[in-house]
């Protein structure tokens, strides 16, 4: 398996973690808070077994009990828009190699509670093909100052050129952000659809397929969640990373793609407001296997920093 080779090559992912953070503060005075949205699906062993309502609740309330009380710093449990599909959210911080630790230790609860139930706990991207939605590990990003306020929230240069950055560097990104081919399955599902239906809001849109961002849209790689009520919460949602990804290298890829914006200045393409698989938008398609995702990687700047990153002492 392809992840398995990059993860050999670059092992201390925490100490690159680490790196990346340290650049951030030091050239720009800024400071990493991110945060998961981990989906994923129950798989029940047989055509017998089944999940009521009440064994639902009791499943995530398991799930949120055990993980507090192992000191892991998740949210909300709640179920999802699949069937026996539910998300678990982390909450926002500055300790990312915690943040990554959280979300391993919390697969693994996941894991254990599901057997109880006569269940599987899948990580797929797709483990219903495209007769359901796929699960993915939606990234959320922003950057607090010195006095630990959310620069993000004037929409300064900074907000765009990170959203540039992250666009850019996109393709070159898929490798952080995937673990085998199957997880492109979910890159792929509007092709499934017909012309009527990609207009509307429908179970196999949810995920994306192009480069591109958008004000609280959900058809868009980058998504800017509504924060008119609470600017001070105004982030970036990266719903590409697939839902069993390593996600110290997810964390790793979204801050570099962010960095490469602010230093070279990038400038931000025009948002979209509508569906974003809608053809007028001629948008770039994302890489749709291995080979397109090896290739932009091999070619490209982030290809050179992350060796730089690993090199730092």
């Amino acid at each position: 398996m392809f992840f398995n080779d990059f993860s050999t090559e670059y092992k201390d992912l925490e100490s690159i973690l680490k790196n990346i953070q340290n650049l951030l503060k030091e050239e720009f005075a800024i400071t990493a808070i991110m945060s998961f949205e981990l989906e994923f699906f129950l798989l029940p062993e047989s055509s017998a077994v089944t999940l009521s309502d009440e064994q639902s609740s009791e499943f995530l309330a398991s799930v949120k009990e055990i993980a507090l009380n192992h000191g892991l710093k998740i949210g909300s449990v709640t179920k999802e828009v699949g069937e026996l599909q539910y998300e678990v959210n982390f909450k926002h911080g500055a300790d990312l190699g915690k943040l990554a630790q959280d979300l391993l230790k919390t697969k693994k609860i996941i894991i254990n509670i599901a057997k109880s139930y006569a269940c599987k706990a899948s990580f797929a991207a797709k483990p219903h093909g495209d007769k359901d939605v796929g699960s993915g590990m939606h990234t959320h990003l922003s950057f607090s100052d010195s006095d630990q306020e959310n620069i993000f929230q004037e929409k300064n240069e900074l907000f765009y050129q990170s959203i540039a950055g992250l666009l850019e560097n996109l393709p070159a990104s898929m490798l952080f952000f995937i673990t085998d081919q199957s997880d492109f399955a979910r890159f792929s599902a509007k092709f499934s659809i017909n012309k009527a239906e990609l207009r509307y809001r429908c179970n196999a849109t949810n995920a994306p397929v192009n480069i591109s961002w958008g004000t609280n849209n959900r058809t868009t790689a980058l998504r800017i969640p509504d924060s008119y009520q609470e600017p001070k919460m105004r982030r970036i949602e990266h719903r590409v990373p697939a839902s069993n990804a390593n996600p110290y290298l997810v964390l790793i890829g979204v801050l570099m793609g962010a960095y490469l914006g602010i230093k070279h200045k990038l400038q931000a393409p025009e948002k979209i407001w509508g569906n974003a698989f809608d053809e007028q938008y001629i948008l770039e398609a994302l890489p749709i296997n291995l080979v397109e995702a090896k290739s932009a990687f091999a070619n490209s700047e982030m290809n050179d920093f992350l060796v730089n990153l690993k090199n730092i002492n």
